[in-house]
Parts: structure tokens; C-alpha cells; sequence
């Protein structure tokens, strides 16, 4: 059988000849192009060439974001969250009375939105950096949402906007890729209308509060961007489709469960109940955390879960993934990028891993290996091959059922530990914790108020109440029992109590309250995300930390200089992307270089951030959760 049939065979849950395998090359391809160190048998060759000598399935079952080398129209429209590669089967047009304009200048595109309710610039960038980083996409140096009224315009932007059928386009894609390969339409990557505002339009964890405070607004600016969705359902209805993956980036953290239930899972619905009557497979990414999310993607009626990052990447095993999923879902993905990289995993360990995946997905319905989220730049490149080779010998279908090779129980007995108990609330503090739990800033401020009036020093207040309460808060976030716009609440009413006590605070500082002192916080050279990094960042400043935020895109330079201008005796470092990771590894030589190392640790972490790497590089703390993180900080904080 070839890749293309043995992969539509397990989307269809049918069972091929042997397990397919494609492992995602874009964005290794991507590094190792720009820096010349493609293997010397493939340089010049694409993805595709590549795949094809090597006899690997072609990974095109999500778009490939390799923007800058298409239409600088194409480019421009990104900053919108519109991605229009040639495999998706259509492009997107303004009205007539919108606008749009771009100019370039080397790799900075600078756009302009002219509608009826005003005007609207943003400014794109993509530089060799980069792309040496494997970053296909490009950044949104400047967004086209400044101050939280321009949302109006942009709705304007989205209702002019049309879905214009390309069949041309995408039949060629398919005939480039021929049998090799799986081309798969991406009928947008945010899954409905709310999830495109959270994902592209708010920085960082703006969006958790707005949707709290002025959920009235966001909900008439999700109204307008509806009707784009509806283009694409209809879309849909008519195209000549592989495949259709709809929505991504799915995270217990992020895609929180009732926000996943209310705003995502209702039009995952809706494209399977077009596509599903056609035979066409629909796809969504869940290339993050999904415990507390199985059942609601199970539910959602996708055919594939594509992406998957499995334990030691997150918390959920392969075998847990396939028992949970399989008898629905086909799983695409599921070996996790840490076993390609030497310094992160020996020979042994991937050998270790690939028998253990046997075992974990047999009988072996529904199932297409790959590496997740996608390989890194780092990558060695004959651990692919072996990959391949492995497969070719072992994966041969039906699998046969037996024990799980008992692979992780180190690595678990060294995470797990012993937690402390939680002694009961002091007397006195139950007030505070309950308000700063229930994220009432009014009640924190008048419940401290009373203590203060009953002689309370300010500092135990502080320490008793608010701290103690932030804790809590840290724990059950990281327990999934709390969600991003609860902690939020929470660290809002914390620091309002905090605001409220500053007076007594100056007062009683003789009183001998302990401030756990300064981290410097920032996401490494080349990553350009900042949720979880400012997810700590808001929990560290709850247990009363100073908090140095020096954003995304940080070279160890920056840190260094930050940390010693700062008296800082923590930096904390943040990473989503695999082909980032290794430049933390470069900040903690740059700190020991410039004779800091002694008087400051390193905290690490993000979603393919492992204990085990943190270790690896000298780092002293690693976090997995922003809740675990701030655990963490508080236990190297200088005493």
C-alpha cells in the first residue's frame, strides 16, 4: 500500500498493511535550510524530495505556514489570522469598501485596513533568525488591535471578507504530492469564531479578563466574524477534500474544558455533521495538555485528533491517548520530538519508546506515527531513519496485544515526589482567602480592611491571607481545578488587597516580613509566545515577587544584563517551541560566564520543557504547570 492509502485507511478507521509514518519536516526543513546544514545527500531538496527518497509519508495533514516566500497579499492577510496556503482550495477577498495595502521593506511588511469605520495598520516580520529557529510563520510585530475599541473596525474587515473556491490550486498540491503523501484542506486554524479572537486579536492573557469583563462585546465581535465560518462550512459542502482540519492548538490550559465545551465544540460539530455524510475525514490539532479535555474532544465529532503530544511532553501516555480515543478518533502523531534529540535522549530511549508504542496502540486502528508536534531543527537525522526502519519491520498490522513495556517508571517516581499537606487557614484568614478565591477585588479590599482595624500586622495579613490564598490558587490550577480566568480573577483581587495594605505595609516594615525578591522572566531568543510566561508572571507577582517581564524573543544577553541591573536571584525561562529549548541551555553558560551563576538560579519551563532536559542543562527548577512553576520559584527564592 502506498502512505496516501494507508493513511486514509486509518482516518477511515480500516486497518492498512503496517503503520503509517510521516513525520512533519516544515519546520526542520526550515532551520536546517536557512542555516546550510541540510544533510548533504538532500541539499536543495524540498520537504517533499526529501520524504520521497527517504521513502517517508508526506506530512501535509496541517498547513504548511511557510508564508514569507508566498504573495506578500497572502503575508498581509496573517495578520488577521488568515492563512491561505495552496492546499487549503480557496483564497479570501475584501469587498469593495475595504482596503487593504502593504509595503516591504527586507523582511518587514508593514499593512493597512482602510473601512468604512476607520483605518487599522499592523506590521509583520520574518528574519533569517527566524527561520534558522525553524518559526515558518511570521511574527505580528505590530498588531492591528491597539486599544480594545479598534475590535470594531476589524469586525468591519471580517464581514466584507469573501470565500472564493480554488480547486485549481489544490488539485495541483495533490498531484505534487501524488501517493506519497495526504494533502488536507486547513479550513481555518482557530475553531470558531471566539477561539480566532482569543488566539489572534488579545496579547497574552488579555483576553481571559476581557472575556470575564466585556464578554458582551467579544460575543458581538465573535458575531462577526461568524459569518466567515459559515463560508467555510458551505465551503465545505461542495469541495474536492482529503481531508479538512478545523481548529488547533488544543490545551487543558488554554482551550480551558468550559471554554472548549462552549465555544469550540459546537462548530467542530457543525463540520462533521457537512463533511461526515461526504466520507471526508475532519482533523483538529491537539498538539497540547489535553487532560480534562478527552471526553470533550471524543465528543466533539472529529474523526482525528492529529498532533499529539503525548507523556512525557504532557501528563496523558500514548496508551492512555488510544484507549481513550481509538474506538472513534484516529491518533496522528504520538512520538514525542525529545527522543530524536541526542542531548536530551540516548539510542536506547527511542528504541525503548518505539517498542513501547507498539504495544500502546495495538491492534493498531486508527493510528499514523509521526513526531509531535513536528521535528525539530535539532533533530538527529538518522533517528528519523530508524524511526522509519523500525516500522517498516515491526509495524506490521494487526498488532499484537501484550503488556505494556514498563518504559516510564523512573522518570514518574522522580516527578512525583511527596507534597506537603496544607495546613488549616490561621485563624482569622479564612475571609481573605475565600474572597481572593472568588476573585472579588471589593471583598479582598474590605476584609483586609477589618483586619487591619483589629491590630493584624499588615505583614501577616499579606503573608496569612493574600499569599496563602494565591497558593491554594497555584495548586488547583495545577490540579485542573481551577482555569485561566479564575486565576486571573484571583491574582487581580490579590493585588488590589495588596494595593489597599501598601500604606501599613511601609509602616510595619520592621515587622520582619520575608519578600521572596526578584525574577527576571522572559520567553528565549526566537519564541514568540507568552501565554504561560505570563501566566507565572501574574502568579509570582501574587505571592509577592517582583516580577521583570522582559516579554518574548529574549537573547541570553538580555537576561544577563536584566538579572545583575535587577539584584535578581531568579530568571525564569519560557519556551513553546522544540527548536527553542536548547537556547535556554545558552542563557544559563551566558549567566555563568558573566560570574552570576552563584547568586542566581534558573527556572525553566513549557510544553516540551521536561524535567529531565532542565536537569540537562544545568538549570535548577523546573516547572510543568504555571502553578508548579510558582511552587518552584518559591523554593529557590533566596532566604
Amino acid at each position: 500500500m502506498s502512505f496516501r492509502a494507508r493513511a486514509r485507511a486509518a482516518l477511515h478507521g480500516e486497518l492498512p498493511d503496517r503503520v503509517p509514518y510521516a513525520p512533519r519536516l516544515d519546520l526542520w526543513h526550515t532551520a536546517r535550510s536557512a542555516a546550510g546544514t541540510l544533510p548533504s545527500e538532500h541539499e536543495g531538496r524540498s520537504v517533499e524530495e526529501i520524504c520521497r527518497a527517504e521513502g517517508w509519508g508526506i506530512y501535509l495533514l496541517t498547513s504548511t505556514f511557510v508564508y514569507m516566500a508566498q504573495s506578500d497579499e497572502g503575508v498581509a492577510m496573517s495578520c488577521l489570522g488568515l492563512y491561505t496556503p495552496p492546499e487549503c482550495g480557496y483564497r479570501l477577498e475584501f469587498g469593495d469598501d475595504v482596503r487593504m495595502t502593504w509595503r516591504r521593506e527586507g523582511d518587514r511588511l508593514d499593512v493597512e485596513f482602510a473601512a468604512p469605520g476607520g483605518t487599522l495598520s499592523a506590521v509583520l516580520t520574518h528574519t533569517d533568525e527566524m527561520r534558522r529557529n525553524g518559526i515558518t510563520y511570521p511574527w505580528v510585530a505590530e498588531p492591528p488591535i491597539k486599544r480594545f475599541d479598534d475590535w470594531r473596525v476589524v469586525a468591519e474587515l471580517f464581514r466584507s471578507l469573501r470565500l472564493v473556491p480554488d480547486p485549481e490550486t489544490a488539485r495541483r498540491r495533490r498531484d505534487e504530492v501524488g501517493e506519497e503523501g495526504l494533502v488536507v484542506s486547513a479550513a481555518g486554524e482557530p475553531a470558531s469564531p471566539m477561539h480566532h479572537i482569543l488566539k489572534h486579536f488579545f496579547p497574552g492573557t488579555d483576553f481571559y479578563l476581557l472575556y470575564n469583563d466585556r464578554r458582551a462585546e467579544l460575543e458581538e465581535f465573535a458575531a462577526a466574524i461568524a459569518p466567515l465560518y459559515e463560508q467555510y462550512l458551505d465551503f465545505c459542502r461542495t469541495a474536492e477534500l482529503d481531508g479538512v482540519t478545523w481548529g488547533g492548538n488544543h490545551d487543558a490550559t488554554i482551550t480551558y474544558p468550559p471554554f472548549f465545551d462552549e465555544q469550540i465544540r459546537p462548530w467542530l460539530r457543525r463540520a462533521a455533521e457537512v463533511l461526515r455524510p461526504r466520507g471526508i475525514p475532519l482533523l483538529t490539532h491537539c498538539d497540547g495538555e489535553n487532560r480534562g479535555l478527552v471526553e470533550l474532544i471524543r465528543d466533539s465529532g472529529i474523526d482525528a485528533a492529529e498532533s499529539l503530544c503525548p507523556y512525557p511532553m504532557t501528563s496523558l501516555t500514548l496508551a492512555e491517548l488510544y484507549e481513550a480515543w481509538s474506538d472513534r478518533l484516529c491518533l496522528i502523531g504520538g512520538i514525542p520530538a525529545e527522543y530524536l534529540i541526542p542531548e536530551q535522549s540516548s539510542e536506547d530511549d527511542l528504541d525503548d519508546y518505539l517498542r513501547y508504542v507498539l504495544r500502546a496502540v495495538a491492534p493498531g486502528r486508527r493510528f499514523i506515527a509521526g513526531i509531535t508536534d513536528a521535528v525539530p531543527p535539532t533533530a538527529d537525522f538518522d533517528r528519523l531513519r530508524r524511526t522509519h526502519e523500525f516500522f517498516e519491520s515491526g509495524g506490521t498490522l494487526p498488532l499484537v496485544n501484550g503488556p505494556l513495556p514498563d518504559i516510564f517508571a523512573a522518570r514518574r517516581a522522580d516527578e512525583e515526589g511527596g507534597g506537603a499537606l496544607r495546613e488549616e487557614v490561621p485563624a482569622g484568614y479564612a475571609a481573605v482567602e475565600a474572597a481572593v478565591l472568588a476573585g472579588d477585588e471589593n471583598e479582598v479590599v474590605e476584609v483586609c480592611a477589618r483586619l487591619l482595624e483589629e491590630s493584624r500586622p499588615a505583614g501577616q495579613i499579606l503573608e496569612e491571607g493574600l499569599i496563602r490564598a494565591m497558593d491554594v490558587v497555584g495548586e488547583r490550577f495545577a490540579a485542573g481545578e481551577v482555569f485561566i480566568p479564575e486565576m486571573l480573577l484571583a491574582a487581580r483581587a490579590m493585588q488590589a488587597g495588596v494595593d489597599g495594605l501598601q500604606a501599613a505595609l511601609a509602616a510595619d516594615a520592621g515587622a520582619g516580613v520575608r519578600t521572596p525578591g526578584t525574577i527576571v522572566l522572559g520567553t528565549v531568543k526566537g519564541d514568540l509566545h507568552d501565554i504561560g510566561k505570563n501566566l507565572v508572571g501574574l502568579m509570582l507577582r501574587g505571592v509577592g515577587f517582583e516580577v521583570v517581564d522582559l516579554g518574548t524573543d529574549v537573547d541570553a544577553g538580555e537576561f544577563v544584563a536584566a538579572a545583575r541591573e535587577h539584584d535578581a536571584g531568579l530568571v525564569g525561562l519560557s519556551a513553546l517551541l522544540t527548536t527553542t529549548m536548547p537556547l535556554m541551555g545558552a542563557v544559563v553558560e551566558a549567566l555563568s560566564a558573566a560570574g552570576l551563576r552563584e547568586q542566581v538560579r534558573v527556572l525553566v519551563g513549557g510544553a516540551p520543557v521536561t524535567d529531565r532536559f532542565a536537569r540537562g542543562i544545568g538549570a535548577d527548577g523546573y516547572g510543568e504547570s504555571a502553578g508548579a512553576a510558582v511552587s518552584e520559584a518559591r523554593r529557590l527564592a533566596p532566604q
